[in-house]
C-alpha cells in the first residue's frame, strides 16, 4: 500500500531584495520539507544547531558601541573566531555547543560555518544601514 502523500507547510513569507538574494521565512518544518537532499530529520537537526550557532556568535560579535566618524562600529570579541573556519571550529569545539561525543569540526568548518557568516554579513549590513540613514 502506497504512503500518503504529506504535503509541504507554506511558508510565512518570501522577501525578494533589490540585489537578487530571496528570503524564505517560515518553520523549521517548512524549510525542511523543500529540502531534497537529505532526510527531513536531518535537516531540521542541522537547522536546529545552525539556530543555536547563530546565537551564539550574534550575542558575542553585535555588541554596539557607537558612532565613530559618522560610522556605526561594533564590539568584535578580543579573539575574533568568525574570520576563518578553522577559528571558528575551534571555537565552537570549546563552548557548551559542541556535540557531547566530541566535536566535529569537519561539519562546522565545511557546513556551519559559510551559513552562520553569511547569516552575520547580513545582519551587519542591515543594521549599517539603519543606523547610517538616521
Amino acid at each position: 500500500m502506497p504512503r500518503k502523500k504529506i504535503l509541504a507547510p507554506s511558508l510565512d513569507e518570501v522577501i525578494e531584495l533589490s540585489s537578487g538574494l530571496i528570503i524564505e521565512i517560515g518553520t523549521v518544518d517548512a524549510h525542511a520539507h523543500r529540502s531534497t537532499t537529505r532526510g527531513r530529520s536531518q535537516v531540521i537537526k542541522c537547522m536546529s544547531k545552525n539556530d543555536a550557532l547563530l546565537e551564539h556568535v550574534f550575542n558575542d560579535y553585535f555588541v554596539f558601541t557607537g558612532r565613530l566618524d559618522g560610522r556605526t562600529e561594533y564590539h568584535v570579541p578580543g579573539e575574533d573566531y568568525m574570520r576563518n573556519p578553522s577559528a571558528f571550529a575551534n571555537h565552537i569545539s570549546n563552548t557548551n555547543l559542541a556535540d557531547p561525543n566530541g566535536p566535529d569540526t569537519k561539519s562546522l568548518r565545511m557546513k556551519h560555518y559559510p551559513q552562520i557568516k553569511r547569516h552575520i554579513e547580513a545582519f551587519r549590513d542591515v543594521l549599517q544601514d539603519s543606523y547610517d540613514v538616521d
